[in-house]
């Protein structure tokens, strides 16, 4: 594959993630999600300025891990044998889109622990990215394995 094809593609299924979030579950997640950001700071906003760190910004580096999903999507892409034959999933993709599942995972929990004071504000930031990556990680999903909707 070359560089211009793997942009391109990297540029189309960025698009299919972030479009990914009108599916019910995905959609839903994310406004329950959002709910609880704006509920929790509409009603302890005094407790937010309290217990606010600057460090507590670096929660938003979970959504880095988007690009990086994309990007295991658009360059390890499955195998199309034939309209007839099943597609052959590229194992090495599939091993790196768990990989960046469970980091994810792993560090929206190390946020969620980490925010002391904010942890249901820590809650929704960390939930409403993870339903972002969530529409990243289906269509990546789709990609790696070769077996598209």
């Amino acid at each position: 594959m070359n560089e211009g094809h793997f942009w391109k593609t990297f540029q189309t299924f960025s698009v299919w993630g972030i479009e990914a979030w009108t599916l019910p579950p995905i959609l839903i997640a994310g406004l329950v999600a959002l709910v609880i950001i704006f509920v929790f700071y509409l009603f302890r906003r005094r407790q937010v300025g309290l217990h606010w760190r600057p460090v507590y910004w670096f929660v938003f580096t979970q959504l880095l891990f988007y690009p990086l999903i994309i990007g295991v999507a658009a360059g390890f892409q499955g195998v199309l044998r034939g309209p007839e034959q099943n597609p052959r999933t590229n194992p090495f993709g599939d091993h790196l889109l768990q990989t960046l599942l469970y980091a994810s995972l792993v560090t929206g929990s190390f946020w969620i622990y980490r925010m002391k004071g904010l942890r249901w504000l820590a809650l929704g930031l960390v939930v409403f990215q993870e339903t972002i990556l969530c529409g990243g990680l289906f269509i990546a999903g789709m990609a790696v394995s070769g077996d598209w909707i």
